[in-house]
């Protein structure tokens, strides 16, 4: 029998979309023996972010049970292994963890193909290369608008020539192969047709006990709730032109649009930054908003939770807020985000 190994890696939203990587593949490979690679959270080294999660979160949040590849082997085993990946440096040499982690477990007599590299998306091949030099222009700081807009037209342009990523991931593959972290299921609408429903099946939060939590939840639910989640913090190179050139007041106005007496709700990890700054957002004093400051550490995924039960979303680039609005139900729902790698309704 066959081994697939999904590597997991990041917070809450890149884990889950590592669980998505795990549903496709498994679905198209059902035979096949499935373990997930979590050791990358044993080398905090690697990478500053990393440290700023709460660890390995699926199993806790959603009940999601997948065996870790750790279980092939002895304590001491898993412990030379971690200081395997900590000797390689892998973070000094374009982030090849792929090809670290496959020679690792040459060495336990369990050889795995790299799942991306047959394809050319390999952290070392030549077009991901080609790929995130495109994105390191459209990312670029700038301060003109002209520019600004020229870099979403030829995003816009990139992704129209760009083969829909998820196509790889479902497909028969014979033999063992790693599969590295991607967030190709918020990019492909071929994915989140084929196995959308089974993900949202198996990424169902649990109830709240607390009265805070449970008090949002019926909130949320009882009015014409949007959410609107703010990602700073470490993103911010990435969230700039959010601030620069009206995201949020563009998508507030659509939104009273679209949507009678809505209510809205702030997420972000920067709660203080978004009290101070209200109008910059788009809001005023006439509007009914509610700061959502309640969970951190964690039981940050309940902040997930409120805003999946929300009636809309709008999200800066983060794969927590996307989340946030893949997982609301409401069939009428409005989704905006800002132009990025991720499938969304409308988007300025």
């Amino acid at each position: 029998m066959a081994i697939k190994v999904i590597h997991v890696e990041g917070g809450l939203g890149n884990q889950m979309a590592c669980y998505a990587v795990y549903v496709a593949v498994k679905e198209s490979n059902p035979n096949d023996e499935f373990y997930i690679d979590t050791y990358l959270y044993d080398v905090k080294e690697a990478h500053a972010t990393i440290s700023m999660w709460n660890g390995y979160e699926l199993e806790k949040v959603f009940g999601v049970k997948i065996p870790d590849i750790r279980s092939l082997f002895s304590e001491e085993q898993v412990a030379e292994q971690i200081e395997y990946l900590r000797k390689s440096e892998f973070w000094k040499h374009n982030w090849n963890y792929t090809e670290a982690f496959i020679e690792m477990m040459k060495k336990y007599n369990l050889d795995l193909k790299n799942a991306f590299g047959e394809i050319g998306e390999s952290s070392s091949g030549i077009k991901s290369k080609i790929k995130n030099f495109v994105k390191s222009i459209i990312t670029e700081s700038t301060d003109s608008a002209f520019i600004y807009k020229g870099k979403r037209v030829a995003y816009a342009l990139y992704k129209k020539v760009s083969k829909d990523c998820g196509e790889h991931l479902y497909e028969r593959k014979e033999g063992n192969y790693f599969y590295n972290i991607t967030l190709d299921f918020m990019k492909s609408k071929f994915l989140q047709d084929k196995v959308g429903d089974k993900v949202r099946a198996g990424l169902q939060f649990n109830t709240p006990k607390d009265e805070d939590n449970l008090k949002y939840l019926q909130l949320v639910q009882t009015t014409e709730s949007v959410s609107i989640h703010i990602r700073r913090s470490d993103y911010l190179q990435f969230n700039e032109d959010c601030y620069k050139f009206g995201y949020f007041p563009k998508c507030i106005s659509y939104i009273k649009t679209k949507v009678v007496a809505p209510v809205f709700f702030i997420f972000s990890d920067d709660l203080k930054w978004c009290e101070n700054n209200i109008s910059e957002i788009g809001l005023s004093r006439n509007d009914k908003v509610y700061f959502v400051g309640i969970n951190s550490g964690d039981s940050s995924f309940r902040d997930m939770q409120i805003m999946a039960n929300c009636k809309h979303n709008i999200a800066t680039k983060s794969s927590f807020g996307w989340w946030g609005s893949f997982l609301n139900p409401n069939p009428n729902k409005i989704t905006i985000t800002q132009v990025s790698d991720y499938v969304s309704t409308k988007q300025f």
